[in-house]
């Protein structure tokens, strides 16, 4: 039995250091990539090639969460507030989101349910749901491969029960 530990520790640290190392060659550069949230291009994310949408196929997105925000952004000539939520996958990106829609209180509201620190790198997968609505999405977010579910979400209006789950997710995420 202790010898399995200690062959399963040395190959625990292997793997440790072949992640840690770059990766030599062409490839894509470190700068994160945006991906836009919402279903405005006939799937639930996209990113942007030369100014024009892609659709992302994948119905989910397995990272590390590295941290999330609210950003003061311009779109289509106006200052509006999105999430934006920093992630590390096979690159870093910033999943993009409108600072109000159900998508980013859902994903906020779930990771509410979790201590200061508790999501700070942690795997997870985000995924976004469409609503029956065509301009409704939401997120499911899975720890472990479980469900978050989050306890209770209060109506859209409450605005100062919303700042307290923000703040609660934002220190989820961010501490570390």
């Amino acid at each position: 039995m202790e010898e399995l530990l200690k062959v399963l520790t040395e190959i625990r640290d292997l793997l440790a250091q072949q992640q840690s190392q770059e990766k030599l060659g062409f490839g894509p550069a470190p700068s994160p990539a945006t991906i836009f949230i919402n279903r405005s291009h006939g799937g639930v994310w996209y990113r942007l090639d030369s100014g024009n949408p892609v659709v992302i196929p994948e119905p989910a997105l397995t990272c590390q969460l590295q941290g999330i925000g609210f950003e003061t952004v311009s779109r289509r000539d106006r200052e509006t507030s999105k999430l934006h939520i920093r992630v590390a996958a096979d690159r870093p990106y910033i999943l993009e989101s409108g600072g109000t829609t159900q998508f980013s209180r859902s994903f906020l509201a779930a990771c509410a349910t979790f201590l200061p620190g508790a999501l700070h790198n942690k795997v997870v997968t985000i995924q976004p749901v469409p609503g029956d609505d065509d301009s409704v999405l939401f997120c499911r977010l899975f720890v472990n491969n479980e469900l978050v579910r989050a306890a209770e979400v209060p109506p859209v209006g409450e605005s100062e029960a919303w700042r307290a789950i923000a703040k609660q997710a934002l220190a989820a995420v961010n501490s570390q």
